[in-house]
């Protein structure tokens, strides 16, 4: 049976976690509305041309498909990079959790009563819980980092594209 002190402890790690999730959860909807932002100033910017022919800087308009291609790129690159990151942090996550599953398999078959059993059970789901949530939360700070820096490329703001302007 763990202490005050023990479950004190476990409350914190959970008040934190919780906490993380929360300001995870808040970045991500920061991102969503840079995101429709940009989505929108790109798209105002595409559209000038076929609204207005003759007040378009076209020089400028065709400089834009090269810097949108490279953007695309460095875009791409990003995910790419950063899906390995995902997918390395997946495998930590995993490996520590089959050596946890080892030490609770060890720790249960020494029991002696159903009480002790039952004690050693409770003991793990809770401190699976904990691990659940912490693991949650790196996993969504680390997909919101992620789509920041993938987004990077796209977020500088467009200049008007009138001649003269």
């Amino acid at each position: 049976m763990k202490s005050h002190t023990g479950r004190s402890h476990d409350a914190r790690k959970r008040v934190r976690t919780m906490s993380a999730a929360a300001k995870i959860n808040r970045s991500a909807g920061d991102l969503l509305k840079e995101a429709g932002q940009v989505t929108a100033e790109h798209t105002v910017f595409a559209a000038t041309p076929m609204i207005d022919p003759l007040s378009v800087d076209h020089v400028e308009f065709a400089s834009t498909i090269p810097e949108e291609t490279i953007a695309f790129r460095e875009a791409y690159m990003t995910w790419f990079q950063w899906s390995g990151e995902v997918a390395e942090q997946m495998a930590s996550f995993t490996a520590t959790e089959m050596s946890t599953v080892a030490q609770a398999v060890v720790a249960m078959a020494s029991c002696r009563t159903p009480a002790g059993m039952i004690a050693a059970q409770s003991s793990f789901a809770t401190a699976w819980f904990a691990r659940a949530l912490s693991h949650s939360a790196a996993i969504g700070s680390l997909a919101i980092r992620s789509q920041n820096a993938a987004t990077a490329p796209f977020t500088a703001p467009r200049p008007p594209m009138t001649r003269g302007g």
